[in-house]
C-alpha cells in the first residue's frame, strides 16, 4: 500500500533560504508580511517587525506575539486559499503585487527590482532600487491597489517627468542677457507609466520681480507615433467662409468673398470624408488622399477643385467689433477652441499698431455679451496663383470655455487691409485646449471614428507609454523685466488624463524641473535665467554766450550758460544722479564747482505712460471708469513747434514719426499741417458722453512721497466748446492703492485748435 500526503506545506516560499515564519518577506515582492497580513497599522515604525519597538504594542500573554495580531485573520485577497503574503498577485487581476504597490519590477516577474535576486538575513530584497513602503492607494478609496480587484491603475503608475532648459539668443552681441534678448525654451515630457496620456493641460509661468505671467508653449515634435481620431469640426462651410451666407453670420457691416481667389497652405494634415458634403473628385488636388492626409506641398496652381484650392477673403471694414460668426450648440464647461488659417495681402501690415488691422477671434455665450480673444497680427503674405503661399500662411487660433449649455456665436474679426482683406482657409472649431487635425466641412458636419497613426500633440491625441514630447516657447527680455530684479524663474505644470484597461479614469501632473543636476536639485527645481544690464552714460557739455553789452566781447557783463546733456546709453533705468560740476581758468584754477543738484534746471524727464499717442478708451493699455467714447489716431492734427524727445525704445520705429518729429531724439515737431505719419501727426478723440466722474486711465507704478505730474495737449472740438462750465472742461484724478479717485481743478479748453 502507497500513501502520500494531498497537500505539501513549502516553508521557503521564495526559495530564499529564509523559512517563512522569520522571513520578512516571503513571496521577495517587496511588500512586508506584516503589510500582505492585514496587520499593517501596528507596525508603527515599518520595519517589518510588530514588537515592542511599535506604539500601542500588547502582549498580555507574554508568549512574544502582539495580542492584536493573533486575533486578526490573514488577508486572502482574492479568497482563492492562498494568503497574500505568499503570492505574486493578491487580487488576481492580472497585475503583480510589486507593480500595484508602486514599485520597480523591471522585469515584471513579480519580484521587487531585477535579476539576479539578492536578499538579506531577514529575508528582505535588496537588489531592488524601492519597496518596502506603505503600498500605494492611488484612489483613496482605504484599500490597497494590490488589493482592489476593482482598480487596475496602480498595474501601470501612469506618471510624467518634465525637464525644461533654456538658452539665451544674445541679440545684440554684447555678452549679456538683457533687453532684446531672446529665452529659448525646451520642454521634454516623458511618460514614464504604462497607459498612453492625453495632456489638459499646460501651464508654464515665468515670474520676474513681483510679477508672474503666463507663456505659450507649441509643440514641437514627439518621438512616437500615436493614434489619432478624425477631429469633429463643427463649423459648417470650414472652407466657404462669407459674411452673411453658407451659415456664416456678420455683427455689423462685414464683407465676405467665399472661395475667392486661388490658394491654399500646403503640407497640413486634415482628414477628408464624403459626408462633408461633396465628393473626393471635386477636392483631390489639393487633398492628395481620401481620408487622412496633407496637402499638396509645394504650392502648385491647379485652376481646378475651387472647394479647396481657392481661399475666402473677409473683411471688418477697418472696425475691430465687426466680425463673422456661426450659431453652434455648445455643452456646458467644456473647453474648446477656434482655429484659422489667414494671411496679409502684402508686408505693410506685419507690424501695425492698428487694432482694427489685427485677427482677434469672438464667442458670445446664450443671452450675454461678445467676449473677444488677444489681437493677433497677420503674416504673411499671400496672393492668387503665387508660390508666396508657400510660407505665407499662419494658423491662429483662441481657447475658450464655455458656461452653460446652449447656442453660441463663434466666429472672428478679419482686417480690411486697404481693401484687400484678410485671407481665410479651413476655419474650424473643436473640443480641447489646442487645434488639431483640420476636418474640411463643406455644408455638412462630419462625425467619424476614423483613425491613423501619426506624430501629434498630445494636447490632441495620447502620448504612448515610454515616448516623449517636446514643446517650445520664447521669451523677449524687456526693460520692465530688466528693471525688476537678476533673474527671470520659469516652471510648467503639465496634466494629463488616462483611461486604464479596467475602464478606470483619472489625472497625473508633474511639476517641471531645469536640465542641471549637478546643483544638488532633481525635481521641481525652476528653470532660472539670470539676466543683467549694461550701465552707461553719455554726457556732453555745449556753452553758448549771451553778449549782454552787445560789444562782441565774452567780457564783464556777458552770461554763459551751459547745457549739459545726460542720455543713459545702456539698458538699465538710471536714477539719484549726483553731478559735480568744475569751472575752471586757463591755467586749471579753479573757479567755481556746483555739486548741488538744486543749481541745475532738469530739461528732460520719463513719460510713465505707454501709448501716449495712442489714447483710447479700453485698448492700448487704456481703460475706463464708466462708459468713454474713444479713438486713437482718429484725425491728423498735432500742436506744432513743441519741443519733443524720441527714441526707438519707445517701441516705434523713427521712419514711422520721422515726418512730424524731424530729428532722432530731441527737437520741435513740424510746423505745418499734413496727414503724413499718422502716428506722431494724428491725435486721439475722447469724451466722457458729459457724464461727471468718468474717465480713462492707466494702471502706473508709482514711488512712495514723491511729486507728479500728468499733462495732455488738448484742445476743443470748436469754439462752442470752449467755455467755463462743466460739460465743457476737463479735469485730471489719479487713485491710490485702495484709496478712492482725487480729481484735479476743473480745466477750460483754449480756443479751439490751440
Amino acid at each position: 500500500i502507497t500513501m502520500s500526503d494531498p497537500l505539501s506545506c513549502d516553508d521557503d516560499i521564495d526559495g530564499d533560504g529564509i523559512p517563512n515564519g522569520i522571513d520578512l518577506d516571503s513571496d521577495n515582492d517587496g511588500i512586508y508580511d506584516v503589510v500582505e497580513s492585514g496587520n499593517e497599522a501596528l507596525d508603527t515604525n515599518n520595519d517589518g517587525v510588530i514588537n515592542g519597538l511599535d506604539t500601542g504594542f500588547t502582549d498580555t500573554d507574554l508568549n512574544g506575539a502582539s495580542d492584536t495580531s493573533e486575533s486578526n485573520s490573514l488577508i486572502d485577497s482574492d479568497s482563492d486559499g492562498i494568503i497574500d503574503a505568499f503570492e505574486l498577485d493578491s487580487d488576481n487581476d492580472g497585475c503583480n503585487d510589486s507593480e500595484e504597490a508602486g514599485y520597480t519590477d523591471t522585469n515584471s516577474d513579480g519580484i521587487l527590482g531585477g535579476s539576479p535576486v539578492t536578499t538579506d538575513s531577514k529575508g528582505k530584497v535588496t537588489s531592488g532600487i524601492d519597496g518596502y513602503t506603505i503600498p500605494q492607494d492611488l484612489n483613496s478609496d482605504n484599500t490597497f491597489d494590490y488589493r482592489d480587484v476593482n482598480y487596475d491603475v496602480g498595474c501601470y503608475n501612469p506618471a510624467l517627468i518634465v525637464v525644461k532648459s533654456a538658452v539665451v539668443s544674445d541679440t545684440n552681441s554684447n555678452g549679456l542677457n538683457d533687453v532684446g534678448d531672446i529665452i529659448n525654451y525646451t520642454v521634454v515630457v516623458t511618460n514614464t507609466g504604462g497607459l498612453p496620456i492625453t495632456f489638459t493641460s499646460v501651464d508654464d509661468q515665468y515670474t520676474y520681480g513681483s510679477e508672474t505671467k503666463s507663456l505659450t508653449l507649441e509643440w514641437s515634435s514627439s518621438s512616437t507615433e500615436t493614434v489619432v481620431t478624425a477631429t469633429e469640426n463643427l463649423f459648417y462651410y470650414s472652407n466657404r467662409v462669407d459674411d452673411t451666407d453658407n451659415n456664416w453670420n456678420e455683427q455689423n457691416g462685414n464683407q465676405g468673398s467665399p472661395e475667392s481667389e486661388w490658394g491654399y497652405p500646403p503640407g497640413v494634415d486634415y482628414y477628408f470624408d464624403t459626408s462633408s458634403g461633396v465628393s473626393y473628385s471635386e477636392v483631390d488636388y489639393v487633398f492628395t488622399t481620401n481620408g487622412f492626409g496633407t496637402t499638396r506641398s509645394p504650392y502648385q496652381y491647379s485652376n481646378t477643385d475651387s472647394k479647396v484650392s481657392k481661399y475666402s477673403r473677409i473683411s471688418n471694414q477697418n472696425v475691430a467689433t465687426y466680425y463673422v460668426y456661426e450659431n453652434i450648440s455648445l455643452e456646458a464647461n467644456t473647453e474648446y477652441t477656434v482655429s484659422v488659417y489667414a494671411a496679409a495681402p502684402n508686408n505693410t501690415y506685419f507690424d501695425t499698431n492698428n487694432d482694427y488691422e489685427k485677427l482677434r477671434f469672438v464667442h458670445r455665450p446664450p443671452g450675454g455679451s461678445d467676449i473677444y480673444g488677444d489681437y493677433n497680427r497677420v503674416t504673411g503674405p499671400v496672393s492668387s496663383q503665387n508660390a508666396n503661399n508657400d510660407s505665407g500662411w499662419t494658423r491662429y487660433h483662441h481657447t475658450f470655455t464655455t458656461g452653460s449649455a446652449g447656442a453660441y456665436r463663434v466666429g472672428f474679426s478679419a482686417p480690411y487691409f486697404g481693401n484687400n482683406w484678410t485671407r481665410i482657409w479651413g476655419a474650424q472649431l473643436e473640443k480641447g485646449s489646442k487645434p488639431s487635425r483640420y476636418t474640411y466641412t463643406y455644408n455638412t458636419l462630419v462625425s467619424s471614428t476614423a483613425t491613423t497613426t501619426a506624430f501629434a500633440d498630445p494636447r490632441s491625441a495620447p502620448l504612448p507609454s515610454g515616448a516623449s514630447a517636446i514643446y517650445t516657447g520664447q521669451l523677449t527680455i524687456t526693460q520692465e523685466i530688466l528693471d525688476s530684479g537678476t533673474d527671470i524663474s520659469n516652471q510648467v505644470t503639465i496634466t494629463g488624463s488616462f483611461t486604464s484597461p479596467g475602464g478606470i479614469s483619472g489625472e497625473i501632473s508633474d511639476l517641471s524641473a531645469d536640465d542641471d543636476n549637478t546643483d544638488g536639485n532633481t525635481e521641481d527645481d525652476p528653470t532660472v535665467v539670470s539676466i543683467s544690464g549694461q550701465d552707461e552714460l553719455t554726457v556732453t557739455k555745449i556753452a553758448s554766450v549771451s553778449d549782454i553789452n552787445s560789444n562782441t566781447l565774452n567780457d564783464v557783463g556777458d552770461i554763459v550758460t551751459y547745457k549739459i546733456t545726460i542720455e543713459n546709453t545702456g539698458d538699465t533705468n538710471l536714477n539719484s544722479f549726483t553731478i559735480t560740476d568744475t569751472l575752471a581758468d586757463s591755467t586749471g584754477q579753479i573757479l567755481t564747482q556746483i555739486t548741488d543738484t538744486a543749481s541745475f534746471t532738469l530739461g528732460t524727464k520719463t513719460n510713465l505712460f505707454k501709448y501716449s499717442q495712442y489714447m483710447d478708451d479700453v485698448d492700448y493699455d487704456w481703460s475706463e471708469e464708466g462708459d468713454i467714447y474713444g479713438s486713437a489716431l482718429n484725425s491728423y492734427g498735432h500742436p506744432k513747434n513743441e519741443p519733443y524727445y524720441f527714441s526707438t525704445a519707445s517701441g516705434e520705429s523713427y521712419s514711422n514719426v520721422d515726418y512730424n518729429f524731424p530729428t532722432n531724439g530731441a527737437g520741435l515737431t513740424r510746423n505745418d499741417n499734413n496727414q503724413s505719419d499718422n502716428r506722431s501727426g494724428a491725435h486721439a478723440r475722447i469724451h466722457d458722453y458729459n457724464v461727471v466722474g468718468r474717465y480713462f486711465y492707466q494702471d502706473v507704478t508709482l514711488k512712495a512721497n514723491t511729486q507728479y505730474t500728468v499733462s495732455v495737449y488738448a484742445s476743443a472740438w470748436n469754439s462752442s466748446y470752449d467755455d467755463a462750465v462743466t460739460d465743457e472742461q476737463m479735469r485730471f484724478v489719479y487713485r491710490p492703492p485702495g484709496g478712492s479717485d482725487t480729481f484735479s481743478d476743473y480745466i477750460t479748453f483754449q480756443t479751439n485748435g490751440e
